[in-house]
């Protein structure tokens, strides 16, 4: 008899004992869920606050110019997300969860189930990862024999690799398919735009691998603009440039050439200035330079593409 007395009381002790584990346990699992729900919350405010930036860079610089816009997108690619070669594909379905996480037909996965996704794991056992969207069933992903450790697996869910993405497109052409020519020309006019300085700005031969239509539908148009609210001034061997552009003060450069035919002067550099209208032909005075025997109008003829004939044939054009 006080053998038994003695099991039972064993025994009552071991059951006393289980009850206190078991309700850690289902303290530590409440807590767990809740700390698993939190995080999902969290995450979710996360992409929020990142959807929230591309929001307002979109909506903002949506249109920098008439034809200049920057685009922001959000993106979180399948290659840097740890996640993605921890479940093994070869078992999975074309229909299974995992290609709404990561869509076959796209680089980046789908950040608005991600959430959802984490606060449904329950555990990985088996080879597999068991998650339950509905809080009933549950349902397995096969993973790699590698990556069979929940606390892996969640740090790889929840390692953050949202990036930032900026293009900026010009009449619908990507900055990254331009030629480098317009592509040095849009980004100098996306500085300009959103610069809100006053001071100066000195730019080197912005006409280099640019075609002249180019220059002129978009670099010219760009700098008669901005030359209403800061002195610009350019370096250029483009005459079209200096025309185009109703440059108000025109300084023509040389240097002494190779030719013997050419006056030469004491000075290796030579520099005038003027205005465009400034025209006037003293070539017949040897005691003038080449320089200072012409006009500002003279010397941009010189050069001009076509030069003074071209634009004598384009008036008798307009006359006839």
């Amino acid at each position: 008899m006080e053998a038994l007395k003695g099991k039972l009381q064993a025994e009552t002790s071991r059951l006393e004992k289980s009850k206190v584990l078991d309700k850690k346990f289902k303290e530590s699992a409440a807590n767990y869920r809740a700390l698993q729900q939190k995080t999902g919350d969290e995450l979710t405010q996360l992409y929020a606050l990142y959807k929230d930036i591309v929001n307002t860079v979109n909506l903002t610089y949506s249109n920098i110019t008439d034809e200049i816009k920057l685009v922001a997108s959000l993106g979180y690619a399948k290659e840097e997300s740890l996640f993605y070669p921890a479940v093994n594909k070869n078992k999975l379905t074309d229909s299974a969860y995992f290609y709404t996480l990561y869509p076959k037909d796209s680089s980046y996965l789908n950040l608005d189930e991600m959430p959802r996704f984490f606060k449904s794991i329950r555990n990985a056992r088996d080879g597999a990862l068991n998650y339950s969207l509905d809080g009933t069933n549950v349902v397995q992903m096969p993973l790699n024999q590698d990556y069979e450790s929940i606390d892996d697996l969640y740090k790889f869910l929840l390692e953050d690799h949202l990036k930032l993405h900026f293009d900026i497109q010009y009449k619908n052409d990507h900055l990254l398919q331009m030629s480098p020519g317009k592509k040095g020309t849009v980004l100098l006019i996306l500085f300009l735009e959103l610069s809100s300085a006053e001071y100066p700005i000195f730019i080197d031969q912005p006409e280099d691998n640019l075609d002249n239509r180019t220059i002129y539908d978009l670099l010219c148009k760009m700098i008669r603009e901005k030359k209403q609210s800061r002195q610009i001034i350019i370096v250029s061997h483009n005459a079209n440039l200096v025309v185009a552009t109703d440059s108000e003060n025109v300084i023509v450069a040389n240097q002494l050439g190779q030719s013997s035919s050419k006056r030469t002067f004491a000075s290796r550099f030579e520099y005038v200035n003027g205005p465009l209208e400034l025209s006037f032909d003293n070539s017949a005075d040897p005691t003038l330079s080449e320089l200072q025997a012409k006009g500002i109008k003279e010397h941009v003829c010189d050069i001009l593409e076509g030069g003074i004939e071209a634009f004598h044939n384009r008036e008798s054009r307009y006359l006839k």
